[in-house]
């Protein structure tokens, strides 16, 4: 039976990060020369890449971890760091300094990749593998990332219901939830850290 309670810590943790609401400008900008039906299909594209590359992770990244001789207490640690990072930024209204964006081959870089698929959710995915489990951590990116598509495919309604100050608003709503976890993270990687010995 699934523990639902860390299935959805799992899933709003990345909801969180990969920020679909902020990220929604930046999506209609940079296919702004597109017509519906492409960019409709670049979003698509987007969305498969950036699920490909969180379940990879979901999948390898506690054997990548292992096999560099890295303590997941030190990667919760780096990780949170990164998170902070981020959420200090979202809190500014900001886009966050690991996802800013190029304007080539949109969908894979930098729509999939650092926009949804950045190093805060591959970070998060892999710390998820390792305290919640497989099943839970697969289901809660399978979650965010429909989720994230259904807000992007609906972006540009979206964006003209809330407006521009309602969306940075959510975000940084969505900003303090991220630096909350993040702080969370880090204090269970150092206690972990000085429980064990170092």
């Amino acid at each position: 039976m699934i523990d639902t309670v860390a299935f959805f810590q799992a899933f709003i943790a990345l909801f969180v990060i990969l920020d679909p609401i902020a990220n929604i400008p930046v999506f209609l900008t940079l296919t702004e020369k597109m017509d519906k039906k492409d960019r409709r299909s670049t979003v698509n594209q987007a969305i498969i890449v950036a699920f490909a590359l969180l379940f990879a992770f979901a999948l390898l990244g506690d054997y990548i971890i292992k096999f560099l001789g890295i303590k997941l207490e030190s990667f919760m640690i780096a990780g949170g760091l990164l998170l902070l990072v981020i959420s200090f930024d979202m809190l500014k209204g900001e886009l966050p300094k690991t996802r800013h964006v190029i304007k080539e081959e949109v969908s894979i870089v930098p729509m999939a990749t650092p926009l949804l698929a950045g190093p805060g959710a591959i970070t998060t995915t892999i710390y998820f593998i390792n305290t919640m489990g497989t099943l839970i951590t697969v289901l809660a990116v399978v979650s965010a990332i429909i989720a994230s598509a259904i807000l992007l495919h609906l972006g540009e309604g979206l964006h003209n219901l809330l407006g521009p100050n309602a969306s940075r608003g959510l975000t940084r709503i969505m900003g303090l939830i991220l630096a909350a976890f993040a702080v969370d993270l880090m204090r269970k990687g150092i206690f972990g850290l000085w429980s064990g010995g170092i």
